[in-house]
């Protein structure tokens, strides 16, 4: 864990202020959800709450399933973070932070075909799929074609997977 050296009061209803440096780092806006946990040490731990987090199997096989059917890279995203990644590729973009350009192309909440640079690495083409739940903007399904050409994958299978994956915060 890291010390910020930051220090703050509870107020008298057991509330805390996260500081605006910490809250603008993780990307933590008015009105999202933050976990608390308590470890075996008995510190309180914040993490910033991520409708992915009871998902994780099924998020995980449907980015090995299409990277078995393609060998391309599959990423789920949140807002901030990759948070799913196919297998072969986790070393490469797990936790990674989502740059401003793909985000500001997530936020447009459409479908999206194009060239861009994918987290501050070489430009790629690359397909994203906003996820959304009841309107709410949650992250982004992405394939980056790295072996099969865009023209020879299945968007409509994309598609499907891109539903099927939603279809979990029904």
């Amino acid at each position: 864990m890291k010390a910020t050296g930051i220090v703050r009061r509870i107020d008298d209803l057991g509330r805390i202020v996260i500081p605006k440096e910490i809250r603008k780092k993780l990307r933590i806006k008015e009105g999202e959800s933050i976990e608390v946990y308590l470890d075996d040490l008995g510190q309180i731990v914040l993490k910033k709450f991520s409708e992915f987090s009871d998902l994780e199997k099924t998020y995980q096989l449907v980015c090995d399933m299409l990277y078995d059917m393609y060998e391309n890279t599959v990423l789920i995203t949140t807002l901030s973070e990759v948070s799913f990644v196919s297998s072969k590729d986790k070393e490469n973009y797990l936790k990674k932070e989502v740059n401003e350009e793909l985000l500001s192309t997530i936020a447009k909440r459409k479908e999206v075909h194009k060239k861009m640079q994918v987290f501050d690495t070489e430009i790629k083409d690359v397909s994203i799929y906003p996820l959304l739940n009841n309107g709410d903007l949650l992250g982004a399904l992405l394939m980056i074609y790295d072996t099969t050409p865009k023209e020879q994958v299945n968007m409509e299978l994309l598609k499907y997977n891109e539903q099927l994956l939603l279809k979990h915060f029904g």
